[in-house]
């Protein structure tokens, strides 16, 4: 029995074409929102950068307060720690010295990656929050470092050393690692479903004989 001509006439495989073409645009619309929602935050962080480095002095007096004798608090960009005690200090988080210049590559990379490759929206997200959390981890972990060199060799040689040396190093190596994390989880595959044995697939259970 022949085929009819009309069933793969051009003008049949043109409407396919065009059919497949809206899919992949529509599949496309959710990823595209979602880079644009993510570049609209990065920016909107970049234009609240000093509520954001207020937010990680909080973060830093409340995790030194468990750490250095004295009391510890924060005004505004500021970390004010041993509170109370004959050598109290004071650390400024400046526009320089911010998590944000760690966070907005990652974040702009993240736009790239919802608007433009295929991977699920879900994964994204989950790397990017795996990323972001090592970095912030890591900016913490140095700041904290600071503020324990300089009460133990004095602003001159302790925040010489912490701040460039010992601080960049823990800088770099957290945004490698948050990096190499994004990666490692987009680039995860699923693991293939095993079929049990006696169950063939989209059919009930049958006892094998």
């Amino acid at each position: 029995m022949t085929s009819s001509p009309l069933r793969h006439s051009p003008l049949t495989a043109v409407r396919r074409a065009a059919v497949r073409l809206t899919g992949a645009r529509a599949q496309r619309v959710p990823h595209v929102v979602m880079g644009a929602l993510l570049a609209l935050a990065t920016l909107l962080l970049l234009l609240r950068q000093a509520d954001f480095r207020s937010m990680e002095a909080r973060v830093c007096a409340d995790l030194m307060g468990s750490v250095m004798s004295g009391g510890s608090q924060s005004s505004a960009d500021t970390v004010y720690v041993g509170i109370g005690t004959r050598a109290p200090l004071g650390l400024k988080i400046t526009a320089e010295c911010t998590v944000l210049i760690l966070l907005v590559p990652l974040m702009a990379a993240g736009t790239v990656l919802m608007a433009c490759t295929r991977i699920s929206l879900a994964r994204i997200t989950a790397a990017l929050a795996a990323a972001g959390v090592i970095i912030i981890a890591a900016n913490q972990l140095r700041l904290a470092l600071i503020l324990l060199f300089i009460r133990a060799w004095g602003m001159q040689t302790g925040y010489e050393i912490s701040h460039k040396f010992v601080g960049s190093l823990v800088a770099l190596a957290g945004f490698a690692l948050g990096f190499l994390v994004l990666f490692k989880i987009l680039g995860r595959r699923p693991r293939p479903q095993m079929s049990r044995p006696g169950i063939s697939s989209g059919s009930p259970a049958e006892s094998q004989i």
